[in-house]
């Protein structure tokens, strides 16, 4: 019963999270069916300097105006700010198409970008999709898209591991969705978007590539599209490695695993004209952001619950394998703790016992995959907040300490470093310290001004 208790501690938590940050970042959607859902991770976001950043809090800023407006009519955005000075109107159009590939949940967004100048300020405006131009239009499609995101999320949920979601998702979208060959000869725009998957489960490779990212992100996988010539696909972070994925290749009659996280070498074989490589031209700059995916294990290193050799099943080879705890590794371990009570003793090998058997249908699971993150040591950079050391204080360093405060509740030690975790100083790290990171990443995007979590507590 306590450790119940623990995980619906750790469940509240973590939706605590969702409903703080979605009136902060517009990066949380509440779903037809009130489910609450990272839309983004913001991937390339993070990787970007600090008036990179801006500009793309800026874009950020003037979608969102319009994805929260369905009584008005808009051709174009209203123009988003950058320092011409630090950024050419070249870079910003290359911005611009990083941030789409972050942000799949504006499917109204077309593909053409104008930059006007005055001074040392430049803007850049972006066209809307005709389709989509009316509010209402706009407000029909959006409930259509969450409703049907919302049955997709609902079962990658019930896996507990990033390995069988991401597979579950692969395979939903590759079952429900058909290649749209005659919008290849229209050049339908429509066709690029989430929208064709959701409403008309009938798309081309951008379409699947941007659903699959914004599923992933959903339910916790980090995932990113990625250009290609003439071609989109995507990757896709699982444990601590980043994979190739081609959803619209696997989408045939049979539903083929081929392209389902490889590492780069593998997902090139027998591709032609290119269309497994990255299409330099559109991102020229920032090529380097692309992770490089080098991993060849297909993801086994997140590995299942109860699935201890990593082969996808869970039978009497890791119940043997249980039995023998002393000689588990730290990640075996890790999926071995079925109770989740921090160690691996005869009630786990009670409870795999009774599910290889029948006699239990459903293995216990944590809110929070198992990944290596959850024993890393984050580098200091000495920033107040800036709790995973990426330089930067935003909603995924509140995820993490409410993760770690999770933890604790279970009788496990902090890995988080006091010094940069407890933001309010009372000597420990929980909800409170998730809060002021969340309060002070809000009024960063209304306030570039604001230098440091320092400044925000002193209310400067």
């Amino acid at each position: 019963m306590k450790n119940k208790k623990i995980l619906k501690a750790a469940a509240l938590l973590t939706a605590s999270v969702c409903m703080i940050s979605a009136g902060i970042s517009g990066t949380i959607y509440a779903s037809a069916e009130n489910i609450n859902y990272r839309t983004s991770s913001n991937y390339f976001r993070n990787k970007l300097s600090g008036d990179e950043q801006k500009f793309y809090d800026n874009l950020l800023t003037v979608c969102n105006k319009i994805n929260n407006n369905f009584k008005k009519e808009y051709e174009t955005t209203q123009g988003a700010e950058f320092n011409s000075q630090t950024i050419s109107a070249t870079k910003a159009k290359e911005i611009t198409s990083l941030f789409v590939r972050d942000h799949p949940e504006f499917f109204w967004i077309s593909t053409s970008f104008e930059v006007a100048s005055s001074g040392n300020t430049s803007s850049l405006i972006i066209r809307i999709l005709p389709a989509y131009r009316n509010g209402e239009a706009r407000k029909n499609a959006s409930e259509a898209i969450n409703s049907a995101v919302a049955n997709y999320i609902k079962g990658a949920l019930e896996y507990s591991d990033p390995y069988s979601r991401a597979l579950y998702l692969h395979d939903e979208l590759a079952k429900n969705v058909s290649y749209d060959y005659k919008s290849t000869l229209d050049e339908s725009p429509e066709n690029q978007t989430i929208a064709s998957v959701f409403i008309n489960k009938k798309t081309v490779c951008a379409g699947f590539s941007k659903a699959y990212i914004y599923l992933c992100n959903a339910v916790g996988i980090d995932a990113i599209s990625v250009p290609a010539k003439g071609h989109e696909w995507s990757m896709v972070k699982v444990g601590s490695e980043w994979y190739c994925t081609d959803v619209t290749y696997d989408a045939t009659s049979n539903i083929s695993h081929k392209y389902f996280l490889c590492d780069s070498s593998s997902f090139q074989n027998g591709v032609p004209n290119g269309e497994h490589l990255i299409e330099k031209n559109e991102v020229s700059s920032y090529v380097s952001f692309f992770p490089s995916c080098t991993a060849t294990d297909k993801g086994k290193n997140a590995l299942k619950w109860g699935d201890l050799n990593g082969d996808s099943l869970i039978n009497q080879q890791d119940l043997d394998l249980i039995k023998n705890s002393n000689s588990l590794s730290a990640q075996q371990k890790a999926a071995a703790d079925l109770d989740c009570n921090g160690t691996v003793d005869e009630n786990d090998t009670k409870i795999l016992s009774d599910y290889i058997s029948g006699t239990i249908n459903k293995l216990p699971a944590l809110e929070y995959p198992i990944t290596e993150d959850d024993n890393v040591n984050f580098p200091d950079t000495g920033i107040l907040g800036d709790v995973n050391g990426d330089k930067a204080v935003n909603s995924k360093d509140a995820v993490y300490v409410l993760v770690d405060y999770a933890k604790t509740l279970t009788g496990k030690q902090s890995s988080l470093n006091k010094k940069i975790a407890d933001i309010n100083g009372d000597g420990v790290i929980n909800s409170i310290d998730a809060v002021k990171i969340l309060q002070y990443y809000a009024k960063t995007l209304t306030d570039p001004s604001l230098k440091s979590m320092e400044d925000f507590l002193n209310g400067k």
